[in-house]
């Protein structure tokens, strides 16, 4: 599995040499989320990063070792922060409010925003267009899973360079319509449950996790 640095240093090269790269923050509730010809396509064309400590448990479980999380909400914070020039960005997903301040947010860090959309207007194709003519190096998709991913995979025909990362709900966050877990609850895991207290509708898709555990737990164990 590789490393956080080693992640970043993967999506800094695809930006500047190519070719387009959807990279999909993986947590155990997306695994059967996606139609299999979705699937397919992300498990050959994307680079998969642990994104949940639900990803941790199942890799203990199954393969008696224990992965390290990545976050995607963290990987996009490093990569902006440790690009060596400024990125073109394009913002795709959540309300217009929480979007407009995600575009603050983004030029903060020291990058331009080349473009902008909404996840709750329609996607045509003249907004494809659009955005292969800004030509962004970085396409950060908040639409949440399995919609993203989708997107990602449809946005693939019109764009042969850059990076494309699906971030759920991170708008929120950096648009401070949302307050994240303190740091002490997200390093010993569990965001999940501070995250739950604060949006119980969620409580379905951590009965989602929990099924996919005791399935990954018990083929490990071959009961």
């Amino acid at each position: 599995m590789a490393t956080p640095s080693e992640i970043r240093a993967c999506i800094h090269e695809r930006i500047d040499a190519g070719p387009f790269l959807p990279v999909v923050t993986v947590n155990l509730t997306m695994l059967h989320a996606h139609p299999p010809l979705l699937r397919n396509w992300l498990i050959a064309h994307s680079l998969m990063t642990p994104d949940g400590i639900s990803m941790a448990i199942m890799s203990g479980l199954r393969y008696r070792s224990w992965i390290r999380r990545y976050p995607g909400i963290d990987m996009v914070r490093d990569v902006l922060n440790s690009a060596t020039r400024e990125y073109r960005v394009a913002l795709v997903g959540a309300k217009l409010s929480v979007l407009t301040k995600t575009v603050d947010w983004v030029v903060d860090q020291g990058h331009t925003v080349v473009f902008a959309k909404d996840g709750y207007s329609p996607f045509l194709d003249t907004d494809y267009h659009q955005l292969q003519a800004t030509n962004p190096d970085l396409i950060l998709v908040a639409l949440g899973c399995p919609v993203q991913e989708a997107w990602i995979h449809q946005a693939s025909a019109y764009l042969s360079r850059g990076v494309a990362i699906g971030v759920g709900g991170a708008f929120d966050v950096w648009s401070g319509a949302i307050t994240r877990a303190p740091k002490w609850v997200r390093v010993v895991g569990c965001e999940w449950l501070y995250r739950l207290i604060r949006q119980p509708r969620r409580v379905g898709r951590l009965l989602r996790a929990i099924g996919h555990m005791v399935i990954y737990r018990d083929r490990s164990t071959g009961s």
